[in-house]
């Protein structure tokens, strides 16, 4: 199902309104007064770690901007107990990330600041009809393994309910083609449907607006795919439905 603009642009005020955490991916800037070789741009690693030079690894997953000041405040001071003014920002140059698959505008989608995936759907102009709920985002930008990627899912309902997730620059978002199936015969509205877990061929029945007039749940048949062949089975209105079934609603015999 596709993610409604309106309720987007709910769920993407609400996560720039939301304080900043920390998390994999983001971009931040780190100055440190006197200190050139420190002061620079840093992104938190796929183990929501800060890597600053001299300084080492700095668990940031889930820090404020504050949070994350004063721990790398705290490596920097020195056996007088002085520290360096420390200031930390989060970076907002241009990122991009890829979208494909099932929306509507799919291609390059940049923009500054955080990169949420509710802001990055609604800008490649949100899913389609026919959309998986299981959205794929890729990462590949570990650093010195270049073919290592990661991938990560997550459910468009975590979405809808204001789960939103921060992506990293360079990643692809790919939306898979939900699992469909067909209806044919003596229905109201045949064609195709997204299949959901557990749906019944009488449930399919129903979501294809019930039988005509003339139609018949006795003698159901589905078309399946069985080792590689279309093979047309006899089924009960109670079974299940499997991905690209075809089910073909017959007569009823006067």
């Amino acid at each position: 199902m596709a993610v409604p603009l309106a309720l987007a642009g709910v769920v993407a005020l609400a996560a720039q309104n939301a304080p900043f955490a920390a998390s994999a991916g983001a971009l931040l800037r780190v100055a440190v007064a006197d200190r050139a070789d420190l002061t620079n741009i840093y992104r938190v690693d796929p183990d929501g770690m800060l890597v600053l030079p001299e300084l080492g690894a700095i668990s940031v997953q889930g820090l404020s901007l504050r949070e994350v000041t004063d721990a790398i405040a705290g490596r920097l001071r020195g056996a007088d107990g002085k520290t360096p003014k420390v200031t930390v920002t989060f970076d907002r140059s241009l990122q991009s990330v890829f979208v494909a698959g099932q929306v509507r505008a799919p291609g390059l989608v940049t923009m500054k600041g955080p990169l949420s995936l509710i802001k990055v759907l609604a800008r490649a102009g949100s899913t389609t009809g026919g959309a998986s709920d299981a959205i794929v985002i890729i990462h590949d930008e570990i650093p010195d393994k270049p073919t290592h990627e990661t991938r990560t899912t997550v459910d468009l309902g975590d979405l809808r309910a204001g789960r939103d997730v921060l992506l990293h620059d360079g990643d692809t978002v790919f939306v898979p083609r939900a699992d469909m199936f067909y209806i044919l015969g003596e229905v109201r509205h045949p064609g195709a449907y997204v299949l959901t877990p557990g749906l019944t061929i009488v449930q399919a029945i129903a979501l294809a607006g019930g039988l005509t007039p003339r139609g018949s749940d006795r003698h159901l048949t589905v078309i399946r795919s069985v080792d590689g062949r279309a093979t047309e089975i006899d089924v009960d209105p109670g079974r299940a439905v499997q991905a690209d079934d075809t089910i073909r609603v017959r007569q009823r015999l006067f």
